[in-house]
């Protein structure tokens, strides 16, 4: 499996649930035999149950991935994502963490726990089929039904919850550092509410990819942003985000902002943020302003002006999904985001728009010139044919 994934450029990186009070000499000899043997790219791991300063210095396993599991992250984004409160703060520290930096990477889903569907659809653990009386499995999910528990047949909710597993992917795909993906979820498998299936070798804990071929509505619309995500530098920066200008472009480099341009409304009703992000100069990249409203009623929020040579133009929503042509904002000051949505927003300067008007004039002087000579070469053509016939007459 590991050389087939190595030949399609694909790295195995795989997660080790070493228990607490485990041997540190042990933990290093697995990790070492794995690596060795089977030569994996990298380890997730708890830090709370392995000695990981150990381990980032061991000789033998500094050139590999280590990563740490952010629940951190997860947990901040499924409270955002279902409307809790008091959230605004904690985006913005999941938003800007970078896993180069502490060696976490960002999930809102992972093998144990829901899968992002049943994030949607279920309040409550379902783990009965494990037999241990439902008392297994994390209490604690931060997630929400959508109005039913389970499936449901309700146009409201259905729409509802794929409104919010879009938002989701966009609130992963959108913030620094790595994102992990949990297989299946990139096209609504479920595993009917259990949140701790490892024991479940039948239909709830497989993957079911024939749910893919039946509805692949969430597989394109996943697939569109992360080709967003990488067509954005911004979104994925090599380095910490300072919030200075750190490019001398005359903004931060990121910068927070609410229903009032440069203002942050953190207060505890709170439920949208907007994040600009100044771009990069090197490849021509220009800014990307995200904004995020989880309340359930829409807002306004204001753009940040950044300048007169620059106009903003709408790449993507969370109704409309990636657009195929980027949009030129007709309000260039504000913008109305409906209720429990994501928009970007990506800057473009003017100097190019009339660069183009200026080489589409002048191909059309040109075309014009070249239909002048051919006119005139066409007249003078015709005057050699005639000019015998009017010698003659003469």
């Amino acid at each position: 499996m590991v050389r087939a994934c190595h030949s399609q450029g694909i790295e195995v990186v795989l997660e080790m649930p070493f228990v607490p009070g485990i041997s540190a000499n042990y933990v290093t000899e697995c990790l070492r035999f794995y690596m060795l043997e089977y030569h994996v790219d990298g380890f997730v791991l708890n830090p709370y149950n392995v000695p990981w300063e150990q381990l980032i210095e061991d000789p033998f396993l500094k050139d590999i991935k280590l990563m740490q599991k952010d629940d951190g992250f997860q947990n901040v984004m499924r409270r955002f994502l279902k409307g809790d409160e008091n959230m605004v703060n904690d985006v913005i520290w999941a938003l800007k963490n970078r896993s180069s930096e502490n060696g976490k990477c960002n999930y809102i889903t992972t093998q144990t726990g829901f899968t992002l569907w049943d994030l949607v659809s279920y309040d409550c653990k379902h783990n009965e089929e494990n037999g241990e009386k439902n008392l297994d499995g994390p209490d604690y999910n931060y997630s929400w039904n959508c109005g039913a528990e389970g499936p449901s047949r309700k146009r409201a909710v259905v729409n509802l919850r794929k409104n919010q597993v879009k938002n989701a992917l966009e609130l992963l795909l959108t913030a620094q550092g790595t994102p992990c993906l949990l297989a299946g979820d990139e096209f609504c498998n479920s595993q009917r509410g259990n949140n701790n299936a490892y024991c479940q070798d039948n239909e709830t804990g497989w993957v079911n990819w024939t749910q893919l071929k039946k509805d692949d509505w969430l597989f394109q619309y996943t697939k569109k942003l992360i080709g967003l995500r990488k067509e954005h530098r911004c979104l994925h920066q090599s380095t910490a985000l300072s919030g200075m200008d750190t490019t001398r472009c005359g903004i931060p480099d990121v910068s927070y902002h609410g229903e009032n341009a440069w203002q942050v409304k953190a207060e505890v009703s709170s439920r949208q943020l907007g994040v600009l992000y100044s771009g990069t100069k090197e490849g021509g990249e220009f800014p990307c302003f995200i904004a995020y409203n989880m309340h359930w009623l829409p807002h306004h929020f204001a753009i940040p002006s950044i300048g007169k040579n620059v106009e903003w133009y709408l790449v993507m929503t969370t109704k409309d999904g990636v657009l195929c042509e980027a949009k030129k904002l007709e309000n260039q000051k504000d913008v109305l985001l409906e209720e429990r949505s994501v928009a970007i927003l990506v800057g473009r300067r003017i100097e190019e728009k009339k660069s183009r008007s200026e080489k589409k004039s002048i191909h059309t002087a040109k075309t014009q010139n070249v239909n002048k000579i051919e006119k005139r070469q066409g007249a003078e053509e015709l005057c050699k044919e005639e000019q015998p016939a009017r010698e003659g007459k003469v």
